[in-house]
């Protein structure tokens, strides 16, 4: 399990502080194999992987992400 802290301010466009928030993550950290066969156990598949925010192809040697697309199953 990892845990992790989260702190976000909000400023408006004059440089103000509109808003500040906080939050508290708690989440696995788990592997392709695992999370596809999680989300297929929910009726979802996937339908595209990216290795970063910039939508190139994930390549599990140097992608620093795994950014998913998933869609649901098409009924029968």
């Amino acid at each position: 399990m990892a845990e992790a802290h989260q702190e976000y301010e909000i400023l408006g466009l004059d440089g103000c502080l509109l808003e500040k928030r906080e939050l508290d993550l708690h989440f696995a950290i788990i592997g392709r194999e695992e999370f596809e066969k999680q989300a297929g156990a929910c009726g979802l598949r996937i339908l595209r992987m990216w290795g970063d925010y910039s939508r190139n192809p994930f390549q599990p040697a140097t992608s620093p992400f795994m950014i998913w697309e998933l869609g649901s199953e098409p009924s029968s």
